[in-house]
């Protein structure tokens, strides 16, 4: 099976559930173009919230049936080696939540109370802004999936099912706790008073969110108070995201190509 093949198949597989939830979305735009009101903001938010977390959960139960349980036929048969067909399982998942995330970002700039015309008309350095925000959500995105791949990648060592849930459960908890302390660390260095808002819902236009991998924080500068979006625009996140990308890039690598599993290597 050529990878553009397993590519088809693994799309035809995963996308439904992300093309269902970005179809709902849709139409909270259209309707986002026509209200402005609190209700439906609340409404809105609270729906990308649920579905933002229904994405994450099947990401990881996608990966833990198929790495983990080993019910994929693919990983067994194909004679791609097991890691190009993570790597393809990732592919999928990032564009199934770039999917989700296109109409959330027209509903953003083009809703009746959106910021396109300001973003565009008031603020310096437009496009760096826009290239900025959403280059962080896409790595943070990346950084996500990988890393649930490497973690139950590893789980595949312990043979006891609860055991193993525990393992990816307290690893992934302790590597997003370690980022987040990580990227708040870099900010109480730069300024002396901070607010920490985390979870979604934090997209301000004066205010960049950071990524704790698929996690967004907020950190508003109390004192000395921000004069423009830029002084928010750390590099830190990007190395870190970048960091956890190639660590479980190379740890799934070894671990599902170069060590014996229960189901045949590559």
């Amino acid at each position: 099976m050529t990878i553009i093949k397993l590519l088809a198949v693994e799309i035809k597989k995963s996308m439904p559930i992300f093309l269902a939830l970005c179809i709902i979305n849709v139409f909270f735009f259209i309707a986002s173009m026509f209200t402005d009101s609190v209700m439906f903001e609340l409404i809105a938010f609270m729906f990308t919230l649920i579905a933002y977390s229904l994405m994450i959960c099947y990401v990881f139960i996608s990966l833990y049936h198929d790495l983990y349980l080993g019910k994929d036929i693919l990983l067994h048969l194909t004679p791609i080696k097991t890691s190009t067909v993570l790597i393809i399982k990732n592919i999928v998942y990032v564009l199934g939540f770039l999917l989700f995330w296109l109409p959330s970002l027209a509903r953003i700039l083009y809703g009746k109370s959106g910021i396109a015309e300001l973003i565009f008309s008031s603020l310096d350095h437009t496009w760096f802004i826009l290239t900025y925000m959403n280059f962080t959500k896409l790595l943070g995105i990346v950084a996500g999936t990988m890393l649930i791949t490497s973690i139950i990648a590893c789980s595949k060592k312990i043979k006891n099912r609860v055991g193993s849930l525990v393992f990816i459960g307290l690893t992934y908890l302790l590597i997003i706790v370690g980022t987040i302390i990580g990227i708040i660390y870099r900010y109480e260095n730069t300024f002396e008073n901070i607010e920490v808002t985390i979870g979604m819902g934090t997209n301000d236009l004066f205010i960049f969110d950071q990524y704790a991998t698929f996690i967004p924080i907020k950190i508003l500068p109390i004192n000395p108070f921000i004069e423009t979006v830029m002084d928010t625009a750390f590099t830190e996140q990007l190395l870190i995201n970048s960091f956890i990308i190639i660590t479980s890039y190379i740890i799934f690598v070894l671990v599902v190509d170069y060590t014996k599993n229960d189901y045949p290597g590559k």
